[in-house]
């Protein structure tokens, strides 16, 4: 077994005390941690370990990470939002799996939690999402304007290392939020016929809540389940509500 060489890499909107406080858990073997605000602020910043570079978001995350990682200098990296918080476990496990170095692409369980629940089904359901990787071997690979996937083959999907996503504590924020994401979606996807945007607008949604609340049982997560299928759907009506404006400017 050999000792992990892991760089941290976490885009935020800036630097603040909740990003300071998520980082305080990172323990010290971690090599560098690299954050990216998307504020324009002061040039590159460095505090220890940490480098705090500054950078236009430009209506793409696949983008900003694929940037961030050429700046990593470590053999492997791990990707972290500012609004996940790792399990109690899970830099021990993460030591005990890079020292092994068995594998060079692994995913890892993402739990939601909402309205202070974490969810168990729906479309808030855990989530296995490839968020650490040798670093060399996957420069370039994000993929995505907006819900960007770390495309890397032969991945390895360990259970035991899992992340909490918190998302906003109150719904108005949280629409906030998919209304930020549903504006880059819109752009990604391009324009449509009008036509086709009725159709979709009356379709996708209902289906959508009908698909996460019944389908994917969202209804056993109660109250908390129930508004975050609606919020879903209310995402896929809005979606093609900006699409409607971009065919109009």
């Amino acid at each position: 077994m050999t000792k992990p060489s892991l760089s941290l890499i976490m885009l935020t909107r800036h630097y603040d005390v909740l990003v300071q406080k998520r980082l305080s858990i990172i323990p010290g073997w971690v090599e560098e941690i690299i954050i990216v605000e998307d504020v324009p602020k002061a040039a590159l910043r460095k505090s220890g370990k940490i480098t705090i570079f500054s950078r236009p978001l430009a209506q793409d995350y696949a983008k900003q990470r694929n940037w961030a990682l050429e700046k990593a200098k470590s053999e492997w990296t791990l990707f972290l939002d500012d609004d996940e918080v790792p399990s109690k476990n899970f830099f021990p496990k993460l030591w005990e799996l890079l020292s092994k170095n068995e594998h060079s692409v692994i995913a890892l369980k993402r739990n939601q939690v909402f309205a202070g629940k974490t969810l168990k089904h729906g479309d808030g359901g855990t989530q296995s999402l490839v968020r650490i990787a040798k670093t060399k071997e996957s420069q370039g690979k994000w993929q995505g304007g907006v819900h960007e996937v770390w495309y890397l083959p032969d991945r390895f999907v360990a259970d035991d290392l899992i992340i909490d996503h918190h998302n906003e504590p109150s719904l108005s924020d949280f629409l906030g939020r998919l209304h930020k994401y549903a504006k880059l979606d819109a752009l990604e996807r391009g324009t449509l016929p009008f036509s086709n945007l009725c159709f979709e607008f009356f379709l996708f949604p209902p289906a959508k809540f009908i698909f996460n609340y019944f389908l994917r049982e969202g209804f056993r997560d109660g109250f908390a389940g129930f508004i975050h299928a609606w919020s879903m759907s209310y995402y896929s009506a809005i979606i093609r509500v900006y699409q409607y404006e971009n065919n109009r400017s």
